[in-house]
């Protein structure tokens, strides 16, 4: 006759061996297979969006370069005007002077 304890210990080496190929089924070569497509899969995706977010970069660079030379060209016109405003205003300067 059994005892309990026998029976308890019975009870937790089926309850490993169920832990054990619930490991085995998780590892099978068909799961293994859907999980190395599925890997494909996400890599694929992760392909195609570093691709876009590349080309988003580009386009950025490319944007911050057009405006860094329109900023550059303003700059220089501004530099222009501040240089005809002083010339305009020493002329004032000069012919206040000889009429009073």
């Amino acid at each position: 006759m059994e005892t309990v304890s026998d029976l308890y210990l019975a009870k937790v080496k089926i309850d490993k061996a169920k832990s054990d190929l619930e490991v085995v089924k998780e590892f099978s070569p068909g799961k293994m297979k859907q999980e190395e497509a599925n890997l494909r899969g996400v890599r694929s995706d992760v392909l195609k969006i570093k691709g876009k977010l590349e080309g988003h970069v580009d386009k950025a660079k490319s944007l911050v370069k057009t405006a860094t030379t329109q900023l550059k060209s303003l700059d220089r016109d501004l530099q222009l005007k501040d240089a005809e405003i002083n010339l305009i205003k020493g002329k004032l300067k000069a012919f206040m002077r000889t009429s009073s």
